[in-house]
């Protein structure tokens, strides 16, 4: 497990925050492009701060947590309370919820007095809080949980989907993971199921795919629900830039869209290509490869995210930083 500054590190810049959580699934993070300047979240003398891609300081150290920005507003945290800043560094959003999400599509989630809603970029909610969990909002949909099930409203607050789920994901090519009796299945954006409930796990789909779990093995369903790669791995991750990772036997290598591994199984853990490189752990030791397989940047690091915006979130020893796709390190400065 990586420590909470690394996560913080990785939660920073082109990166959202988890928001596609769900019961019994493990969060993943996802890229999306800056909307705005690069800035990076930084650890220094006990705070967070902002620095940008040179590594030098933009935004001095001064919170609690950082996450990074989106709709020009980053969550900050500050003594316990969740608010948002501008891209000087500005409060513009005091802090004063006990959770947050990113902005996504103009909104963001936040949790108060115990319960969640969204408010817009200049801190009017929107949509009052009153439900128990709620993710970020994708494709017009935000899923919400109440009385223990989830579904999902639009951006009025409106139930688009009325909660009879067990878990969700959010939606993504126009169709959303479903749990229903503890199988998953997925819907269109009208509740409509277009995929009958069968895999003991589903993740949303990826460049027209979607990983999923059937009979213990796991392999690539299109928007039919037709299997396009045949369940048969030990695990498998969604597609990003042609390429997914798979588990055979006890190591990890990545295939292409039919199915061939194109990057031998090598690796003891492996992550999803970003900006034409990937994280693998060789070893004991994380380093970054191409879509050949070459090793781009020697194995060196603890602990290693994706790139994003130019720039990596590495961990050695007891220091957190970023590096560049040559592996120099940007911050801190010296190492």
């Amino acid at each position: 497990m990586f420590d909470s500054l690394f996560l913080s590190l990785v939660l920073s810049s082109s990166l959202i925050p988890p928001q596609d959580v769900s019961p019994n699934l493990p969060t993943i993070l996802l890229v999306q492009e800056p909307e705005s300047l690069n800035l990076f979240a930084v650890f220094h003398k006990g705070k967070f701060g902002y620095a940008d891609e040179t590594g030098h300081l933009i935004i001095k150290p001064q919170f609690d947590v950082a996450w990074g920005f989106f709709h020009r507003r980053a969550a900050v945290q500050i003594n316990g309370k969740w608010g948002y800043i501008d891209e000087t560094g500005k409060i513009v959003i005091l802090p004063q919820f006990d959770f947050v999400w990113g902005f996504t599509e103009g909104l963001a989630g936040v949790k108060l007095n115990g319960q969640w809603g969204f408010i817009d970029t200049t801190g009017k909610f929107i949509i009052e809080p009153q439900f128990e969990e709620a993710l970020g909002f994708s494709e017009g949909r935000a899923a919400v949980k109440l009385n223990g099930l989830w579904g999902f409203i639009d951006k009025t607050g409106t139930m688009a989907i009325n909660p009879q789920y067990d878990a969700v994901w959010s939606f993504t090519d126009r169709l959303a993971a479903v749990k229903v009796n503890g199988l998953w299945g997925f819907i269109d954006e009208t509740g409509k199921m277009t995929i009958n409930p069968q895999f003991k796990n589903a993740f949303s789909f990826k460049e027209g795919l979607a990983n999923v779990e059937l009979t213990g093995k796991w392999g690539y369903i299109d928007k039919t629900g037709s299997f396009m790669i045949e369940p048969q791995f030990n695990y498998a991750t969604f597609f990003a830039e042609g390429l997914a990772a798979v588990r055979v036997g006890g190591k990890w290598g990545y295939i292409d869209k039919t199915g061939q591994i194109v990057i031998e199984p090598q690796f003891q853990v492996a992550g999803f290509f970003s900006e034409g490189l990937a994280a693998v752990r060789l070893g004991e030791k994380w380093g970054y490869i191409d879509t050949t397989g070459a090793m781009i940047i020697e194995p060196q690091f603890d602990f290693a995210s994706y790139f994003s915006v130019g720039l990596a979130s590495v961990k050695w020893g007891d220091i957190s930083g970023y590096v560049d796709k040559n592996g120099i390190m940007v911050w801190p400065v010296n190492r």
